[in-house]
């Protein structure tokens, strides 16, 4: 039997994933950043670009797990959003005189969209491609599930973000779901004991039991609310 972990520290353990790929992508783009510095040579507008890309290339190489689940498995759009401008930064110091050039915006981010499309052509077309999938889940979200994932989706959205990445989504609202159903049903056997409502009482005088139970219902569905699904 698993133990059950703590849904704060679960969310804490992506808190830090979250982190921890954010230092990953800074790794990555800092390790280009200084081999375009190297290729330079103190000028840019001398840099020879077929030593950078094949300098770059080799690099990628060097880093093939880490950039094809970044560009092919799981495309990482903060990751592709930083290395593009990184590719703008270098063309504006590799060709100064574009600067006047309209529509340089536009120009530049398909210039950085093809050289990263290139890249990522490398790790599809050279390399053996695994096999990779998506965890299956069969299980149904259900009310709960849907209520907390649509709090994550608005309130918690980098969080939201992490969980559609790495697939666990799905696991992790239908986990939250069976939870609150289970947490539910107790509450409201133990609000019944408390407040003496039983079958009896539905026996002698139905809607008193109805009235009862319905608020009884109410008040247990607003801490499952506050405990599970809004936090």
């Amino acid at each position: 039997m698993q133990t059950p972990v703590a849904r704060t520290t679960f969310y804490e353990y992506y808190d830090n994933l979250g982190t921890l790929k954010a230092e990953i992508e800074d790794e990555l783009i800092g390790g280009i950043l200084k081999i375009a510095k190297a290729t330079a040579g103190g000028s840019f507008v001398e840099m020879n670009l077929n030593v950078f890309f094949a300098q770059t290339l080799d690099y990628i190489k060097s880093h093939w797990e880490e950039n094809y689940a970044f560009l092919v498995a799981q495309p990482n759009l903060a990751y592709i959003a930083k290395w593009k401008d990184a590719i703008k930064y270098h063309f504006r110091l590799r060709f100064p005189e574009k600067d006047a050039v309209p529509n340089r915006g536009l120009i530049m981010e398909v210039i950085a969209s093809a050289v990263i499309g290139a890249y990522t052509y490398v790790l599809v077309g050279d390399y053996y491609v695994p096999d990779l999938k998506l965890p299956e889940e069969r299980r149904p979200i259900g009310h709960w599930g849907r209520l907390h994932q649509s709090y994550l989706k608005l309130h918690r959205p980098m969080l939201y973000n992490e969980l559609i990445l790495s697939g666990s989504l799905h696991t992790v609202v239908a986990d939250l779901n069976e939870q609150a159903a289970d947490r539910l049903d107790l509450i409201i056997r133990q609000m019944m004991k408390a407040e003496g409502v039983t079958e009896a009482m539905k026996a002698e005088n139905q809607m008193l039991w109805v009235q009862s139970m319905n608020s009884i219902r109410c008040r247990a569905e607003e801490i499952i609310k506050t405990e599970l699904i809004y936090c």
